[in-house]
């Protein structure tokens, strides 16, 4: 649902020159990951600017677009992984064959759903690869050295802190930051926002889960930066570390405490082997969940009596899910390879008087809703790429504080994807964190490690030669 106010429009508008200035005036690095950071965690919810014929210019998209322009900008950058450059392309491929396969309106009683024409099919490109593939793209060329690893902790966890003194105070006054900032609630469902008899903060994110989710990746940073003695402004890694695992904590989203449970502790004291074998168990697991589903081997039951286990309004809440997308996949199963589309929201259902009976939650079931088996291939490859890149590369980089910094990264990129199956995308941090890592891994792995001096031979005693005497002296 959209919101409009003055504010929101001016935060929206005030952003571009905002990133614009943080380009002229840092690094790559620092600018990007400022600007991210701003954009996912300080612009407005709900509120987009909508040109004709382009899609919806949320936060988001805004953002993407911006840094994309300050980047090409800058060609001595350096250049994408060259397997990113099939997204674009598979993108397009994905439009074209939503295009060609559903031309047919879809009559449910009153509510007619229009076919995709040839304009619907340009929209879903321009909608698809300006998301993921793009902010994929700006980490992959904005990051590349050892400084600019050391650069995303420095910021990351700074940013954590102020950001934890927002979630203090919708801690205690509830989540109002976003309504006095910008004139309205980042969440309109209140009810959401109220767990364990207190509040659930939000600040400027779409949902509490998604501000539970970002706070981990400072608390899982600040764990790095207490490992190895770092100071964080004026007070220890390990003073910051508890502050924000604290902070993580009260944000009551059981689901972050179950993976901050695997997460924090492999941060302070995992070796980085353990943590890019975890990663990449869990993106085997990402990959595997959606033929399990559709093949009805994954243990619904189970998971919904361990759910139960925990609250009842859990197993609740994934009972809906999981019926939700047993009704989706049978739906989406119709047109398989290329999807129904978003447009027009052909890939929902609705009942005989047109009312709509399904929500799309999890990130996986929209991906092959709106664009079938190649959409969702194509929705899990960059992160999975990503995932396993950085594990390969860190074999070879020999030094052990730079392959814990890496490793850490990816195991929160592969556990913000594991969330993003049942919930959806929240935030485009797993793309843009997974091409920055990606790209740094790659080119640490390549960087040649200075040789020891050659130690000096020993001296060999010469022993004192005879002197000569007699008649030849």
């Amino acid at each position: 649902m959209q919101h409009f106010s003055i504010q929101a429009l001016l935060g929206l508008l005030l952003s571009i020159p905002v990133i614009i200035y943080l380009f002229k005036r840092y690094s790559p690095a620092k600018a990007a990951l400022l600007a991210f950071l701003i954009g996912t965690c300080m612009l407005p919810e709900q509120m987009w600017i909508k040109i004709p014929l382009l899609p919806e210019f949320g936060k988001a998209r805004l953002t993407n677009l911006v840094m994309l322009g300050c980047v090409l900008a800058r060609p001595y950058l350096p250049k994408a992984e060259r397997w990113w450059y099939i997204f674009p392309l598979w993108s397009l491929v994905n439009a074209i064959g939503i295009w060609m396969t559903n031309p047919e309106a879809l009559v449910y009683g009153p509510t007619v759903c229009k076919g995709i024409d040839f304009k619907d099919g340009v929209y879903l490109f321009m909608s698809d690869v300006t998301i993921g593939p793009v902010a994929a793209y700006l980490g992959m060329r904005c990051f590349r050295t050892e400084r600019d690893l050391k650069t995303w902790y420095r910021v990351l966890v700074n940013f954590g802190l102020f950001y934890a003194m927002l979630i203090c105070v919708e801690l205690r006054m509830s989540p109002q930051i976003h309504r006095w900032i910008y004139g309205y609630a980042a969440n309109d469902a209140f009810d959401q926002t109220i767990r364990f008899g207190g509040y659930r903060p939000v600040v400027m994110m779409v949902h509490g889960l998604a501000t539970s989710l970002f706070m981990m990746l400072p608390t899982m940073a600040a764990m790095v930066m207490a490992r190895y003695k770092q100071p964080v402004w004026k007070i220890t890694g390990g003073q910051a570390a508890w502050f924000l695992t604290i902070v993580l904590i009260l944000c009551k989203s059981t689901a972050v405490w179950t993976y901050a449970l695997l997460a924090l502790p492999l941060a302070r004291w995992g070796s980085s082997k353990a943590m890019n074998r975890v990663a990449c168990v869990l993106a085997v697991m990402v990959c595997a969940y959606p033929w399990l589903r559709a093949t009805g081997y994954f243990p619904v039951e189970k998971v919904l009596e361990i759910a139960n286990d925990i609250s009842e309004e859990r197993m609740l809440s994934l009972k809906f899910r999981f019926d939700n997308e047993d009704v989706l996949l049978e739906h989406a199963m119709q047109k398989p390879w290329f999807g129904w589309g978003v447009s027009y929201g052909r890939n929902m259902l609705y009942d005989e008087e047109g009312r709509l009976m399904t929500i799309t939650d999890g990130g996986w079931i929209i991906a092959i809703g709106n664009a079938g088996l190649s959409g969702l291939a194509a929705f899990l490859a960059i992160p999975v790429l990503c995932i396993f890149s950085v594990a390969k590369n860190c074999k070879r980089i020999k030094d052990v504080k730079l392959r814990t910094m890496l490793a850490v990264l990816n195991l929160y990129v592969a556990l913000h994807w594991v969330d993003i199956l049942p919930n959806g995308v929240l935030t485009l941090f797993p793309y843009f964190l997974g091409g920055a890592i990606c790209v740094m891994s790659h080119r640490l792995s390549r960087v040649r490690q200075p040789r020891p001096a050659p130690k000096p031979k020993p001296a060999i005693a010469i022993p004192p030669q005879p002197q000569p005497t007699g008649e030849f002296a």
